[in-house]
């Protein structure tokens, strides 16, 4: 009978959470697109920015949620998305909205959602993906994951999404980058339960690699590859450095419950 209500449960569709993860996504998605899109005369980086908002919305749905709810973020993603391009249609950016753009908009939002998402769960503990963990190589890769969504969220969120407030300044852009990295350390870290250390740092020069490939590729904007070197040095000491602050806070927080 339990076992019965337990799958009924898991069954149907929990309508506070499609909500939830509805209000957030938009709030995230119009902070990300009109603080861009006034800012950034660019189609890459509007769709970056929204792309990160998307994430976001799935991490923190997941990261609070009771339980799994994959179902309930994946309806959230889908009334986000047609939000999402209400924004474009009546605040036209550099955004077009061509067939094609159009269905990789739709997929790529609730697959980005998906993502953030199930970083979230992770981040919760859920049990049933804390029993399915498996270590290869001695990596946790889901954890390696978690780190690497969590880093590029942040390196787009300070470097971009929060670039007007400081108007753009390249200095403060670079310290922004470091801090963001960090971050992706310590709570990667601290969020994971035992020790991870090194997935975090492998995570850190990931997200840099990934934001080379963007800045490279779709932004069209060299960089030599000292550039690039340091930026993966950078990544990898900060995130290692940032784990082991979460480390130090997480055996805190554990001795004081």
């Amino acid at each position: 009978m339990v076992g019965n209500m337990k799958s009924e449960s898991r069954k149907s569709v929990k309508i506070i959470w499609v909500i939830y993860g509805s209000i957030l996504g938009i709030f995230l998605t119009a902070i990300a697109y009109f603080g861009v899109v006034s800012e950034f005369n660019s189609a890459p980086i509007q769709f970056v920015s929204l792309a990160t908002a998307y994430i976001f919305a799935g991490l923190f749905s997941g990261y609070v949620s009771d339980g799994q709810v994959f179902k309930e973020i994946g309806i959230a993603g889908a009334i986000v998305t047609v939000v999402t391009l209400f924004f474009i249609l009546a605040f036209p950016g550099r955004i077009e909205l061509s067939q094609s753009t159009l269905l990789f908009g739709i997929v790529g939002s609730i697959i980005l959602t998906y993502i953030g998402a199930w970083a979230g769960e992770n981040m919760q503990q859920d049990p049933e993906l804390m029993n399915n963990e498996t270590e290869i190589g001695g990596f946790r890769w889901n954890w390696v994951v978690v780190g690497f969504v969590l880093g590029f969220g942040l390196n787009v969120l300070f470097s971009i999404i929060l670039a007007p407030i400081y108007t753009k300044d390249l200095t403060i852009s670079f310290y922004m980058f470091m801090l963001s990295t960090f971050l992706t350390g310590c709570i990667t870290a601290w969020y994971s339960p035992g020790v991870t250390i090194k997935e975090p740092a492998l995570a850190g020069i990931l997200a840099v690699l990934l934001e080379w490939i963007l800045i490279e590729f779709v932004l069209e904007i060299s960089l030599t590859a000292v550039v690039l070197v340091i930026g993966l040095a950078i990544g990898f000491i900060l995130t290692l450095s940032g784990a082991f602050l979460g480390e130090k806070l997480q055996k805190m927080s554990n001795k004081t419950q």
